[in-house]
């Protein structure tokens, strides 16, 4: 949900939010990934479905006709929100969660007013939270692999949809170099001036 819609009472309460980001490219991806599983009806139209669902998603996204609204002004919504009530919201990136688990760990852990204490890092918590949290763990919990959810009368959606691989730059395997040029360039354009950057590749 975009910052700007939350309710009143949560934006000036003393809730705390943790918002975590994708970089604009692998999200893209992820959004196809996903509708086209929604969409897909057998194994025979796979991968002609794959194909026209990615063109469709990447027009969707860029024109910003996506769930919870166009995707920059939703990070950005957050991202603003982040520098204006540091105590209330802790702004992060995917990518840089991969990229260092721990230390986002410890960070969400010191963001809530529970850090670690010296007992806890010394009988290695933050790692067993890192090893309870995988990728390879969630994915493999039987209610992930073979669990459903409705999310309307008519649309079941099975809870493997949600795991895919886990990686934050598959976005190089499905993206054209037209469609990366164009989400950089839109990305670019709508992060200016807001001192956030994707360290676009």
């Amino acid at each position: 949900m975009p910052y700007t819609s939350l309710p009143e009472s949560i934006q000036k309460s003393g809730s705390k939010i943790i918002y975590i980001c994708r970089e604009p490219k692998a999200t893209l991806t992820s959004y196809a990934h996903f509708s086209n599983k929604m969409r897909m009806n057998n194994d025979s139209e796979a991968t002609l479905i794959q194909q026209h669902r990615l063109q469709d998603s990447f027009q969707q996204f860029c024109q910003g006709k996506c769930p919870g609204g166009p995707y920059w002004d939703h990070v950005l919504g957050y991202w603003k929100a982040s520098l204006e009530r540091p105590d209330a919201v802790l702004f992060l990136k995917y990518e840089g969660l991969k990229k260092d688990i721990l230390l986002h760990i410890r960070k969400m852990a010191e963001f809530m007013g529970r850090p670690f204490s010296a007992e806890e890092e010394e009988h290695g918590v933050p790692q067993k939270i890192a090893d309870m949290c995988s990728f390879d763990n969630l994915s493999s919990v039987d209610v992930n692999k073979n669990g459903k959810h409705r999310l309307s009368a008519s649309v079941e959606i099975p809870n493997s949809a949600y795991f895919r691989k886990g990686t934050g730059d598959d976005w190089k395997n499905h993206l054209t170099q037209e469609m990366i040029q164009t989400v950089d360039q839109i990305t670019q354009q709508k992060l200016l001036g807001s001192n956030l950057s994707f360290g676009l590749v």
